[in-house]
């Protein structure tokens, strides 16, 4: 059977969805999603479970009243009573990743707790190797104060809020600012150093430990779910 779907003026038969899947590059992500309804073919909710999905969709998506989930029905071309299908998908997918990498995760924040940490440090960066020492040598003597200095002669961002970043993972700096961090004891100045046409003085101000909390816990399942399926994508090809 050959069904027409009507998209306003436009009428599609089914035989045309694969060519134009293809031609709009929208192939991998049905694939994509037919591997995740195979994933979760088996799990099995509760009548509560079914409840607290449903709520927990309107919260994600903000549908707190009849009108907003006819608006957000229209948006994506859905009826109402596909909303609670919508739901019961998202909360399998969260219980597939609880059921398969959750016994995992404090290993895996062990292993990977440095990429989570956090600082907070101060920057100056000019062009002139000149000025750079002179204003490292006016912070070491506490002629004047970093923030007061990179508020004056700093460029880029940071130079307005007098030079401070974070807090910012280790992974988000430089290189080369990053290695430095890392190695830094609290308060501890640095000699300018070159980094392409700057030269950077920074000190390192705080370390923030991360914690393995309910946000850092639902990271690394989202990390672990998105590396299994592009393996299984990747099967596939």
């Amino acid at each position: 059977m050959n069904t027409t779907l009507q998209f306003d003026a436009q009428a599609l038969s089914t035989m045309d969805l694969v060519p134009l899947l293809k031609r709009y590059q929208l192939l991998p992500q049905l694939q994509r999603d037919l591997v995740i309804d195979q994933a979760i073919a088996s799990i099995q909710l509760t009548p509560d479970d079914i409840r607290i999905a449903c709520q927990q969709f309107d919260m994600r998506y903000n549908l707190f009243s009849v009108e907003d989930q006819q608006a957000f029905c229209r948006q994506r071309g859905l009826v109402p009573d596909e909303l609670e299908a919508l739901a019961i998908r998202q909360f399998k997918v969260q219980r597939f990743k609880e059921n398969k990498w959750a016994h995992q995760l404090g290993s895996l924040y062990a292993k990977r707790k440095h990429d989570f940490d956090q600082v907070i440090y101060s920057l100056i960066r000019t062009r002139d190797s000149s000025l750079a020492q002179d204003i490292y040598f006016r912070i070491q003597k506490n002629e004047d104060t970093f923030a007061n200095l990179a508020k004056t002669y700093s460029k880029g961002s940071s130079a307005e809020v007098g030079g401070l970043v974070g807090p910012v993972s280790l992974m988000q700096p430089h290189r080369a600012i990053a290695r430095l961090l890392s190695v830094s004891q609290v308060g501890q100045l640095w000699f300018p150093i070159p980094i392409g046409e700057w030269f950077v003085i920074l000190r390192l101000e705080e370390r923030v430990s991360a914690e393995l909390n309910d946000g850092l816990k639902q990271r690394l399942l989202d990390e672990c779910f998105d590396t299994w399926l592009a393996a299984q994508m990747k099967g596939m090809t």
